[in-house]
């Protein structure tokens, strides 16, 4: 009767044996979440914009010719009188263009000599009747 009753129990017990385990159940994939905070504060969208800053009034003063500042004889708040020297520039620069624009003149000058002789030269030709009046005019 024992083992009768083992034999009976046997299958009970497999049964409340197998209720203690934990039921596999599918679960969800979890999808993320947007979050969205709102308030007041900076932008996050930033505009850069390129362009120049000036005075409203602006006042144009300056040498009439470049040059290197070699002497300042007045100061910031200073109070100055009419022919007062305010600044000396270094002259080496302007020098060099009078020297240049003397050349260009001694080329130019040399450039109306040879017009000049070439002029008397087709000239005497014409008189010889060895050019046409038009060498005579484009010489001219």
């Amino acid at each position: 009767m024992r083992q009768m009753l083992k034999l009976l129990l046997l299958p009970f017990l497999v049964a409340a044996l197998s209720a203690c385990s934990e039921v596999e159940v599918e679960s969800k994939p979890i999808r993320p979440a947007q979050v969205w905070e709102v308030g007041e504060g900076p932008s996050s969208t930033v505009s850069t914009y390129s362009g120049q800053v000036h005075a409203r009034y602006e006042t144009d003063l300056a040498f009439r010719v470049n040059g290197k500042v070699i002497s300042r004889s007045v100061e910031l708040g200073d109070r100055i009188s009419p022919n007062k020297i305010l600044a000396q520039l270094d002259t080496s620069d302007l020098n060099l263009q009078v020297a240049s624009t003397e050349a260009s003149l001694q080329a130019a000058r040399s450039e109306l000599v040879t017009a000049r002789n070439e002029l008397k030269r087709i000239h005497d030709l014409f008189k010889k009747k060895f050019v046409s009046q038009t060498a005579v005019d484009n010489q001219r």
